[in-house]
This record gives structure tokens, C-alpha cells and sequence, in this order.
């Protein structure tokens, strides 16, 4: 079961969110619903760091990409960035990635192995 830390930076019109721990695909729809029923930032910064989420089928990623869009709208040139640390999450958060350009989100969704990238493209 994975914990979820939300860190709201009004000034910066950014969320962060520091997730921990096993995250399954049920988890992972609550935290879509989560993002989009609090305060909605442009940029969201989604550290998945100390995450796992091997677990996950290539059919739920494209199920969770699919589900989400429905929030799409929300954050027209809103960016989502997620930092991840190990090769198999990686692969699956660019699965996520590519899904959601697929599906014609409104926001940008970008893969990165340390906060400093993140943040640099968070703020282009």
C-alpha cells in the first residue's frame, strides 16, 4: 500500500506529490480523483522515487490513460512531470506517457530520473 504526501505551492502554481510504497492500479485511479478534486496547479510534480509499480499490466496503464483524460480538460497546458528511479518503473510511467499522447490529453506528461530535470521542464 503506498503512502501519499500532497504538498500544494500556490506562488509557484504547482502540486507535488511524494508517493511511497506499492502502487497498484486501484491506488493509482484514487490519486487520479485525488488531483483533480483538490486545488488543480498547472504544474504537478508526481515523485514516484520510492514507488513500485510493477505490478501494473500494460492493459491497466492504458485503462488508468484512458481514465484520466476524462480530467484532461482541467489543466489545458497544464504539465505533469514524475520523477522515477528504477528501470522497470521507468518503462511503465513512458508507456503512461505515450498513452496519454495517444489519447489526446490536454496536458503534457514528461518521464525524468531526477527532481533538477523535472523542475527545469516543470518551469520551460
Amino acid at each position: 500500500m503506498a503512502q501519499i504526501e500532497r504538498i500544494l505551492k500556490k506562488e509557484e502554481d504547482l502540486t507535488i506529490f511524494n508517493i511511497t510504497g506499492d502502487l497498484g492500479f486501484e491506488e493509482i485511479i484514487d490519486l487520479v480523483d485525488l488531483v483533480y478534486s483538490s486545488e488543480i496547479t498547472l504544474k504537478i510534480l508526481m515523485d514516484l522515487s520510492f514507488a513500485d509499480t510493477t505490478s501494473l499490466t500494460g492493459e491497466q496503464i492504458e485503462k488508468i490513460a484512458k481514465y484520466s483524460k476524462k480530467y484532461s480538460h482541467l489543466r489545458i497546458r497544464g504539465k505533469t512531470a514524475y520523477i522515477i528511479a528504477k528501470e522497470v518503473d521507468y518503462g511503465l510511467a513512458r508507456m503512461y506517457q505515450i498513452h496519454t499522447e495517444l489519447k489526446g490529453h490536454h496536458e503534457a506528461h514528461g518521464v525524468f530520473r531526477s527532481l533538477e530535470e523535472a523542475m527545469i521542464w516543470l518551469n520551460e
